[in-house]
């Protein structure tokens, strides 16, 4: 999913408030999220071979 990373943390910062057991496995932090928001890349074609692309 190609996804701007303010887009990325705001749903970061729901699912770590709203806690839903269905999609919330632990909290991410600030720390956390920065950490990893530089190592997200969108799938190359061979990744999506047998997927889809989803733009929000």
């Amino acid at each position: 999913m190609e996804v701007q990373k303010e887009v990325r943390k705001k749903r970061v910062e729901k699912r770590n408030t709203e806690k839903d057991p269905a999609v919330y496995a632990f909290q991410v932090t600030d720390m956390m999220f920065n950490v990893m928001a530089p190592r997200f890349e969108v799938p190359n074609e061979e990744e999506l071979n047998f997927g889809c692309t989803l733009q929000s």
